[in-house]
């Protein structure tokens, strides 16, 4: 970098004026080769006028200690080659000094692979330490001579900026300043990253960091404590599990927060809370639910276990069958088991909007005295019972979660004499209770709405678009029972069953011609009464 600036040798000669440049033509040479030897690369006049350069780090790593000789030398050779991989980089490009054995040489310019214009036994400072004392510098004359191949290459202009490195070193990597780093680590990004080192000092990486930086090598760090048996120092939490269905907010968010629940003494609900430790997200049946785990573990009092107080309600729900018009009094559904005889429900009407009606009494399949019905209710749609459970994800009731206690099937019990499952084997429930060989489980007609997907179709007559169907199931059709086929651009059309020719397979009429490039779902209507005479009972139930 100092090559940038003026030298005065260059500019000595036209400093003197012309007569004395004409009394004394060997002055100006003279001064010449003087500054020259005063303004080499690493000389006392380079190092003061350009100190402010070559204390930077940048300028002071850009030169190479020494490079290798690539062949042999005689001691009258001027031109001196050298190897790869640094061949004459980080060397003056003008009037550098080299050392090579015990000779010393200068040079009056370089190429990249060789150093022209060489004069052999040359003078000059080999060291700034001379032996036993330290403070003085050492410096050598020598004559030319012969060298072989392979022999060193030392740059004798960069032992001063050498120094300097040191210096460095020793201010910004302590206790490396007299060590030699690995020849392939960068150095300067070494030095400018050792804080990297010092941050994580005492850690296994600053080892590996050292030992890359000293010696080039990864090492593992092995520690004797790792390979020794103690007793476990793990915690363990009993936990309760609830699944719940978001209602709104994030149930996520509840996490170390607390789930309440109000009591509702009309419908046998207590009050409960308890301190959610974990949450977990499920899907069951392609839908989104969580998984909320309560601490458990212990009586802290007489009416807590662990951090619960209380014991969750199910929240229950059912599902709409038939079609339900504004201003209804009874709604189908497909079970009212777990609801109270009265109580809220709350839904949602077919335009999407949020519907809220009372009911005061039940039977197994329908809601009675339904009020408040405002709008359609559409098939399946749920109904749930007015009561949830809800937390607040901030430190304030402002962000309030709400959610749906589900239930879902715990502790399951695998017979002692099965020996075909193992650990984390996949089950398929075939049925929630037991099989039963009553006269009524066998032989009483369900009146329910089932659901059944048509495997294939076959038209029988074209004047009335008669059709036999093949189920993929079972199924319960009688004759006479009116259904509804939906097909899967989602048009549903009215039919009657006018015959069950077996198990899997039925004819239908009144739907109208059926289109061979759909597929199609079949779905029973519940049987009601028909009669003028009562026709208070048309919209009840019939059969059961």
């Amino acid at each position: 970098m100092s090559e940038t600036r003026v030298k005065i040798q260059s500019i000595v000669e036209n400093q003197i004026p012309d007569f004395i440049a004409e009394e004394s033509p060997l002055l100006v040479e003279f001064l010449k080769q003087y500054y020259i030897s005063q303004e080499y690369p690493g000389g006392s006049f380079d190092l003061i006028q350009n100190i402010d350069k070559y204390i930077k780090l940048d300028e002071i790593s850009s030169y190479e200690a020494s490079t290798i000789l690539l062949s042999d030398i005689s001691f009258s050779d001027t031109t001196i080659s050298v190897k790869d991989p640094i061949f004459t980089k980080g060397f003056p490009n003008r009037y550098g000094i080299i050392k090579i054995n015990d000779e010393i040489i200068t040079y009056t310019n370089k190429t990249l692979t060789t150093f022209e214009g060489c004069i052999r036994g040359f003078s000059g400072v080999t060291s700034y330490t001379k032996p036993n004392k330290p403070e003085e510098l050492v410096f050598t004359s020598s004559q030319a001579a012969d060298h072989p191949a392979e022999s060193i290459v030392y740059n004798l202009s960069s032992l001063f900026l050498q120094q300097f490195f040191q210096k460095i070193k020793y201010q910004f990597i302590p206790g490396f300043s007299d060590r030699s780093l690995d020849n392939d680590l960068n150095q300067k990004l070494f030095i400018k990253q050792s804080k990297d080192f010092y941050n994580s000092k005492g850690t296994d990486k600053s080892f590996k960091i050292l030992f890359g930086a000293l010696y080039g090598e990864n090492v593992d760090i092995i520690k004797p404590r790792d390979y020794l048996f103690k007793p476990s120092d793990a915690g363990y939490r009993r936990t309760k599990d609830l699944v719940v269905e978001a209602l709104s907010g994030n149930p996520l968010d509840l996490l170390n927060k607390t789930l309440y629940q109000d009591e509702y003494l009309e419908y046998g609900v207590n009050e409960s809370y308890a301190s959610i430790t974990d949450i977990e997200k499920i899907f069951i049946g392609g839908k989104e639910y969580f998984k909320l785990s309560f601490d458990s573990d212990f009586n802290k009092d007489i009416i807590l276990q662990g951090s619960l107080y209380g014991n969750f309600s199910l929240h229950p729900k059912t599902s709409i069958v038939s079609q339900v018009s504004i201003g209804s009094s009874i709604l189908d559904v497909d079970s009212t088991v777990g609801f109270p005889t009265y109580g809220t429900l709350v839904s949602k009407y077919s335009d999407g909007s949020d519907a809220t009606f009372t009911y005061s009494g039940k039977s197994v399949t329908q809601f009675y005295n339904v009020t408040n019905i405002n709008s359609d209710l559409s098939p399946e749609e749920e109904i749930r019972l007015d009561i949830n459970a809800y937390g607040y994800s901030g430190i304030n009731t402002e962000n309030k979660i709400t959610v749906r206690i589900g239930s879902v099937l715990d502790e399951v019990i695998i017979p002692k004499d099965t020996y075909l499952f193992e650990k984390n084997d996949t089950a398929r429930i075939k049925t929630l209770g037991i099989f039963s060989d009553t006269v009524r489980t066998k032989n009483w007609i369900e009146n329910i709405s089932n659901t059944y997907k048509v495997k294939s179709f076959i038209l029988q007559d074209s004047s009335n678009f008669t059709y036999d169907l093949t189920l993929f199931d079972n199924h319960n059709f009688r004759i006479g029972d009116k259904i509804s086929i939906t097909s899967s651009a989602s048009v549903s059309k009215n039919s009657t069953v006018i015959d069950v020719l077996d198990k899997k397979s039925i004819s239908v009429r009144g739907q109208g011609q059926l289109n061979s490039n759909l597929s199609y779902n079949i779905n029973r209507f519940i049987l009601k009464p028909t009669s003028s005479t009562y026709p208070h009972l048309n919209t009840i139930t019939a059969n059961l």
